[in-house]
């Protein structure tokens, strides 16, 4: 699921995995072609990923979060939502914690 135009692999790092999975698996997105990645169509992306989801676990998430945006989704769909505690100093922790 992209938060982009169907026809741009992003990040451009992952173009390896990107034509794979156009090979043999799918790839969606609600973007319409050439349209770039931008912050503001992530959650728009994650909320059809909760959805897709048999379940969501998370493991890092900061307290203000993409990770956050998803598992609040999936928890809305009752989709169940799991959580691994980290360290209460560590930052990337505060959501899960």
């Amino acid at each position: 699921m992209l938060g982009n135009g169907i026809d741009i692999p992003y990040p451009s790092q992952n173009r390896d995995i990107y034509q794979t999975v156009k090979l043999g698996g799918l790839i969606l997105s609600e973007m319409p072609f050439g349209q770039n990645p931008a912050v503001r169509f992530f959650p728009q992306r994650n909320r059809i990923i909760a959805v897709l989801s048999d379940g969501c676990l998370v493991i890092e998430a900061a307290f203000k979060s993409g990770t956050l945006i998803t598992a609040s989704q999936a928890a809305e769909r009752n989709v169940p939502v799991m959580a691994i505690p980290g360290s209460p100093l560590d930052p990337r922790a505060q959501g899960c914690n």
